[in-house]
């Protein structure tokens, strides 16, 4: 039978934009296609990972770009109730130093209900175990984590009309689940640090004001209700700040930034939103490199204390006709002693009829340069 995809087998040097223009694509064509079809650390970010070996690719034509009529976009996009549970393909990637981690996991997002003044309800549900370097939890410390987070799950949040999330709205509920699920967590592990570890978890949920203080510190909630959803000017621009929490063991960091709205829909008929800022926080670099969550600078003392450089780089596209977040792209960093950054990619998987037609057979390396079937 006849494969409705087309592999390429990336060369040495190869990048996706040398490859985009090598086969008559966008980025955005190749990264939407194949990150639907591929497994989960194969996702395509800005570039390609130095692991991918293969691209997928459609074996559907595209129309000729050039007679291709451009579709405006709009200036207010509004984040919109759409009752339907959307699965989505997560990896991070931290880069400390010289020191590289990848992690990834499936989560699913859905609207359940619109509350008063414009206020939504978003069910989160991880839908995979999380993998660190490509493999699953293999040490007690990310075993326990792991076994302590599904009592998050699922998570109800109450998020604004810009998309930004602002209190779990099911705390009563996690705990409930807690409590039940406790116990199996100490049938299986036993020992003093063991339970600190568990009343450390305990405390952070004991209430809605110490859950939502937890939850500020988690990537995928503050890159995907981040408040994009806004009006711009007549240039499709708006400026705005973005707190988000690179650091673990301090405050997060605010980025100023620019967003801008493409103003026509890309070759693949989504909204282009961007985002450009550099760091605008109060600390100076040594606080953040003893990871202070506030400035401990006097400014009577007189001191010029060296401030902190970085930079915060991330790229929506949206279905235009429900504006919801087909993929995202993410990367934000601050210049310490030893560099911080993160990348993020967030992408549409395996939805509906594509989840049946997901071909891990397609995945293995071609024996053949360029693409075939």
């Amino acid at each position: 039978m006849e494969s409705k995809h087309k592999i390429y087998t990336i060369q040495k040097g190869d990048t996706l934009q040398s490859v985009a223009k090598q086969l008559n694509l966008t980025t955005e064509e190749i990264r939407a296609y194949h990150n639907i079809y591929c497994e989960l650390p194969d996702l395509i970010g800005y570039d390609f990972s130095n692991n991918l070996k293969t691209l997928i690719l459609s074996q559907t034509p595209i129309e000729d770009k050039e007679n291709v009529s451009k579709r405006s976009a709009p200036n207010f996009i509004q984040l919109k109730s759409i009752l339907k549970k959307i699965n989505y393909g997560v990896m991070f990637t931290v880069t400390t130093g010289d020191e590289v981690t990848t992690m990834h996991y499936e989560v699913s997002v859905q609207c359940v209900d619109k509350q008063p003044s414009e206020h939504h309800l978003f069910e989160i549900n991880r839908a995979s175990k999380i993998f660190i370097n490509h493999v699953e939890a293999d040490t007690i410390i990310n075993e326990l984590a792991e076994k302590v987070s599904e009592s998050l799950y699922p998570l109800v949040l109450v998020v604004n009309k810009n998309g930004r999330w602002e209190e779990v709205y099911n705390t009563a509920e996690i705990k409930k689940r807690w409590a039940n699920h406790k116990q199996k967590i100490l049938d299986e592990y036993q020992g003093r640090e063991i339970e600190n570890y568990l009343a450390v978890f305990e405390q952070s949920i004991d209430n809605k004001s110490s859950l939502n203080e937890s939850l500020q510190k988690d990537w995928f909630l503050n890159a995907f209700f981040s408040g994009i959803y806004m009006k711009h000017n007549e240039e499709l621009t708006s400026e705005s700040t973005v707190d988000f929490p690179l650091l673990v063991n301090s405050n997060p960091l605010r980025y100023s930034i620019n967003q801008t709205i493409d103003k026509y829909l890309d070759e693949s008929n989504n909204i282009c939103l961007s985002r450009d800022g550099i760091l605008k926080d109060d600390r100076c670099k040594a606080d953040f490199e003893n990871e202070l969550s506030f400035s401990n600078y006097d400014s009577q003392m007189g001191l010029e204390l060296e401030k902190a450089t970085g930079n915060f780089k991330a790229n929506y596209f949206l279905n235009p006709n429900n504006n919801t977040i087909k993929t995202m792209l993410m990367e934000c960093d601050v210049k310490l002693d030893v560099p911080k950054k993160l990348e993020i990619v967030i992408a549409v998987i395996n939805d509906n009829e594509m989840q049946e037609n997901r071909p891990i057979e397609m995945i293995a390396p071609a024996k053949k340069k360029s693409w075939f079937f």
